[in-house]
C-alpha cells in the first residue's frame, strides 16, 4: 500500500502524539504514491513547518486503487504501531468524497479504534454500504 507519512517535527518519545489518517478521493486512486496528495489543500496546509510545530501529529496519507477495506485498516494499524510516541486514544480518520465514504466504512469496522472521524462529501447512507449499523458509531464524534 503506497503512503506518505508526515512525521513530527520535534520528536520527543516522552510525549504522546495524535495520529491522523487522511483518505483520498477517487482522483487520488492509483499506485504512484503521488496522486493522493495532488489536490489536497488540507495536506499542503499540514505540511507547512509552522503548522507542524503548532500541531504535533503524524499524518498518514495512504493511496489505494479501490474502496478502503478492512485489510487496509489492518495495514494502517500496523504502521501506527511502529511509532511508540502515538497516543492510542488520539487516532483520527478523515476523508473527502470516496475517502469520506470509506471513513464511514472503517469506523464501523472498528469503532473503538478511532477518537473521532471527519468524513466530507461521503455517503453515510445505509444503501451505499454492504453493511451499516449506525448504533456501532453513535458514540464516535463525527
Amino acid at each position: 500500500m503506497p503512503y506518505r507519512l508526515l512525521k513530527l517535527v520535534n520528536l520527543n518519545s516522552n510525549n504522546k502524539s495524535q495520529y491522523i489518517i487522511s483518505l483520498d478521493a477517487v482522483g487520488g486512486r492509483g499506485t504512484d504514491n503521488l496522486k493522493q496528495n495532488k489536490d489536497s489543500r488540507w495536506i499542503n496546509y499540514m505540511a507547512k513547518e509552522e503548522v507542524r510545530k503548532g500541531c504535533p501529529c503524524y499524518l498518514l496519507v495512504p493511496q489505494s486503487n479501490e474502496l478502503w477495506k478492512k485489510y487496509h485498516l489492518n495495514k494502517f494499524k500496523e504502521k501506527i504501531s511502529q511509532f511508540p510516541s502515538v497516543d492510542t486514544n488520539s487516532i483520527y480518520i478523515l476523508g473527502h468524497s470516496m475517502g469520506g465514504h470509506c471513513t464511514y466504512r472503517l469506523i464501523q469496522i472498528d469503532p473503538d479504534y478511532f477518537a473521532a472521524a471527519a468524513p466530507s462529501a461521503g455517503s453515510g447512507l445505509p444503501e451505499a454500504y454492504d453493511f451499516f449499523d449506525v448504533s456501532v458509531v453513535k458514540n464516535i464524534p463525527i
